[in-house]
């Protein structure tokens, strides 16, 4: 223990078993949420165009 400004201050405690998965159960879900949006915002233009070019062939094959 060391004294500041009057204050005992203890050694951090070791983190349990159990705070250890309870970490793991909020982290994992928030991982694959950010996995999941990069990989959308990757994909989003490319669906984009697709969709585009899709709809543009539909309207030129309605035309005749």
């Amino acid at each position: 223990m060391s004294d500041v400004d009057g204050l005992v201050c203890a050694a951090p405690a070791k983190a349990t078993r159990r705070e250890w998965t309870g970490l793991a159960v909020i982290a994992l879900p928030c991982a694959v949420y950010a996995m999941d949006l990069t990989v959308l915002n990757l994909a989003l233009p490319a669906i984009s165009a697709e969709a585009r070019a899709e709809r543009r062939a539909a309207d030129d094959w309605s035309d005749r």
